[in-house]
């Protein structure tokens, strides 16, 4: 979130960017983690002191977490929600996100106020008209809802918006045929049902390791370029275990890795890094500042390994390898750990069998982390599977607010 306001504001007056916030935070580390103790700093006696809150990837906001943020907000301050109501909702309990602006209706008055702020006549503002019935809100958020119908990610006319607008819809035999017809220069479909990933995508997986291949070749003492090869192709698994898994998948990937730059295989303790592996971190630790989803790389550092971070002023900094928290290799990961995360280019590799959690929310996910382009590793029936599987999640939140429950 810091970088794209730092790029957005990079046109804007410098007294105004000097306005602008310097730091970003996780909700955890903006609350106030508290070792061994389910509470947190910031609480209702204890209010954080700001006057607005921009939550970027309010999608995984979970109905506990949630509640505590708005807890720590003073009454007087303002929360401003930003995220895809599509995309994956939380691990934990509920689909705050989606239920909070299922309903993007604005009242006259809304439309005359922001005809004025905005000096263009009233007619040329129109609501987003939601698929279905959209779940009574009542009063509590009525005007405050805003659905944004403009990628600038991808255009809405590419085949990574055609497929996300089908999905979206459920219409799996119109991404079925899209991608069956190989005219979209930005979809590729690997036509594949075996037990492990077949050799459409194992091609796939090398040519978009290409490039990070290539920057690693050049040396390790390059830190921005190695980070930002790393970040134009990320392999996405609907699973974590099994032959078409994160788990299986890093091993191979880092397996052709070290053998594409004749890396010695060391025995040891540890042998499981070498320079230029990718990991991200799985738990909190606000000592190390390093949090869940953190992305590192582990490169030499003077006689030995550690993995180096992007701080948040666009630096690095380097932590040893036996002080960091849990953590795995991060070639390939799993769709719900790629939200909030972009890439020029992704591989879906989805399980050989439909499943339950191969849903229509996480085929989009999927989809809409690549700017350039999307490969699916799937077969038709799975892929159809998945979009025909919406995640039903009633928290009755939204009766709640419209005091009906």
């Amino acid at each position: 979130m810091l970088e794209a306001v730092r790029d957005a504001a990079a046109h804007l007056p410098s007294a105004m960017r000097e306005r602008l916030p310097a730091e970003s935070f996780t909700i955890h580390r903006l609350l106030g983690v508290r070792p061994d103790s389910p509470e947190f700093r910031h609480d209702t006696g204890n209010p954080l002191p700001l006057d607005l809150v921009v939550v970027d990837e309010a999608s995984m906001l979970d109905l506990a977490l949630a509640a505590r943020l708005v807890e720590a907000v003073p009454p007087a301050a303002r929360i401003v929600l930003l995220g895809d109501k599509d995309q994956l909702a939380a691990v934990e309990s509920g689909a705050v996100f989606s239920e909070l602006c299922a309903d993007p209706s604005l009242s006259a008055e809304a439309v005359e106020r922001l005809a004025s702020l905005c000096g263009c006549p009233a007619e040329a503002i129109a609501a987003a008209v939601p698929r279905g019935p959209p779940s009574p809100v009542g009063d509590g958020l009525r005007d405050c809802v805003v659905w944004l119908r403009e990628s600038f990610r991808f255009g809405a006319a590419s085949g990574i918006g055609r497929v996300a607008e089908h999905v979206n819809a459920g219409d799996a035999q119109a991404v079925i045929a899209l991608l069956a017809s190989r005219g979209c220069a930005d979809l590729e479909w690997c036509d594949d049902a075996g037990r492990a990933a077949g050799e459409t995508a194992i091609a796939r997986i090398v040519g978009g390791l290409r490039d990070y291949v290539q920057a690693a070749r050049r040396g390790f003492d390059d830190r921005p370029r190695l980070f930002a090869a790393l970040s134009r192709f990320r392999v996405l698994c609907a699973q974590r275990e099994g032959p078409r898994g994160v788990a299986a998948l890093n091993r191979f990937i880092g397996e052709h890795f070290r053998a594409s730059l004749g890396l010695p295989r060391d025995r040891g303790p540890r042998e499981e890094w070498f320079p230029g592996s990718p990991i991200t971190v799985l738990r909190n630790d606000p000592v190390l500042r390093l949090y869940n989803g953190d992305v590192g790389i582990v490169l030499p550092d003077r006689d030995r390994l550690a993995a180096h971070f992007v701080d948040a002023d666009g630096g690095f900094r380097a932590v040893a390898l036996a002080r960091l928290p849990a953590h795995e290799s991060a070639f390939a990961t799993t769709v719900h750990k790629a939200q909030g995360s972009e890439f020029d280019s992704v591989l879906l590799v989805l399980p050989a069998a439909a499943s339950r959690v191969v849903t229509r929310e996480l085929v989009y996910t999927a989809v809409t982390r690549a700017r350039r382009a999307v490969s699916i590793a799937g077969s038709a029936e799975v892929i159809g599977a998945a979009i025909a599987t919406p995640t039903r999640r009633y928290s009755g939140l939204a009766a709640r607010i419209a005091g009906e429950a």
